[in-house]
């Protein structure tokens, strides 16, 4: 949504690379999510510091991956696990 994704098999073809978190440099040192594939007004988040940030969203969704789908050639999206036992929420 943010990025500007329309069709469904667009964001399926997006991979974990095509994604990176940023520090903005200069006077202030803002974060953001840059989608590394594409030029344009749509390819960077910021985080807002607020509770729904969404780089705080990003980095929370990485850490629930299982850590063998966190290779830049992976897929971003994954399935949802129904009743996670772990801090493992997604799977392949």
């Amino acid at each position: 949504m943010h990025f500007g994704w329309r069709a469904k098999d667009e964001r399926q073809r997006v991979l974990l690379g095509d994604l990176e978190v940023r520090k903005k440099e200069g006077g202030e040192k803002r974060q953001y999510i840059i989608w590394r594939t594409e030029r344009g007004s749509k390819t960077r988040i910021y985080a807002t510091g607020t509770d729904r940030c969404p780089v705080k969203f990003f980095r929370s969704y990485l850490a629930r991956q299982p850590t063998d789908m966190g290779k830049p050639d992976n897929p971003l999206y994954l399935a949802v696990m129904k009743n996670p036992k772990t801090e493992v929420w997604f799977k392949k």
